[in-house]
């Protein structure tokens, strides 16, 4: 019998609430609010009393659950100098193909051959 080290299954699965987060989540389900109602009617008290700070304090803690974080993104920007013959033709095509529908064209990413797949698209629309 193995003794020691990790075994496959074993634990919590990703992702999963612990003991005590389940334990707090019936707790507030009990009481009939959550924590974030909490912090919005405890923003909206201050604010009403004149008390901006308490009310800055409670909205800077309110945000994270109701607002998403902006990710950064990469982008890939290629010149028609860096494009292959096929590229550049397929890029036309699909900025023709758009201009006759009058929406802007837009850049799409090569890796994915997402003009390729427009240009198809567009051709067999016309």
């Amino acid at each position: 019998m193995p003794r020691g080290g990790a075994r496959a299954g074993a634990g919590r699965k990703p992702g999963q609430r612990n003991a005590k987060t389940l334990e707090l989540l019936k707790q507030a389900a009990a009481l009939g609010i959550t924590p974030l109602q909490v912090m919005l009617e405890n923003m909206k008290t201050c604010y009403v009393s004149g008390d901006l700070q308490g009310a800055h304090k409670a909205a800077v803690d309110a945000a994270p659950y109701l607002h998403a974080k902006l990710v950064s993104s990469q982008v890939t920007v290629r010149r028609p100098d860096e494009m292959s013959d096929d590229e550049l033709i397929a890029a036309i095509a699909v900025d023709e193909a758009l201009a006759k529908r009058g929406i802007e064209a837009a850049r799409y990413d090569w890796e994915k051959g997402f003009y390729r797949e427009r240009a198809q698209e567009a051709a067999a629309a016309d």
